[in-house]
């Protein structure tokens, strides 16, 4: 079975052309088709990149409770756990918490073997230095 081609900018005439499919993945935010996949229990997902620098978003009801998997003709009993906080967390790399500045700061990067630094170390350390070659070659020193 073919599916006919959609022209974009009329879906909101047919949302439920959606529902032939598992997943949607678009690089746009698209609100109505969002809250369609969310009422019909479709995973959504947004990605958006620019340059070096990307995101994506999830959209997916909770899932609890058991279910059965199949794959390649084998059953799988699954289990899901609800394993995120109640809040999100950031680790706010580029304005990191004094704690952890303090710590960053401590670490002398020439002097300590690198393979025993914590890679959140590693990235605020890269950052800084990635932020001073920025200023000079912007004159903003």
């Amino acid at each position: 079975m073919t599916k006919e081609k959609q022209d974009p900018t009329n879906y909101k005439d047919n949302l439920a052309f959606f529902s032939a499919y598992t997943l949607i993945v678009s690089s746009e935010s698209y609100p109505d088709i969002e809250r369609y996949c969310w009422t019909q229990q479709i995973p959504y997902i947004r990605v958006h990149s620019n340059g070096l620098l990307g995101f994506f978003r999830i959209q997916l009801q909770e899932h609890t409770g058991i279910w059965f998997a199949t794959c390649c003709h084998h059953a799988y009993r699954c289990i899901v756990v609800e394993t995120h906080a109640d809040t999100p967390h950031d680790l706010r790399l580029t304005m990191p918490f004094p704690k952890l500045q303090a710590y960053s700061d401590a670490i002398n990067m020439e002097t300590v073997d690198r393979t025993h630094v914590s890679a959140v170390v590693l990235v605020i350390k890269g950052l800084e230095a990635f932020k001073s070659r920025v200023r000079v070659a912007l004159h903003l020193i």
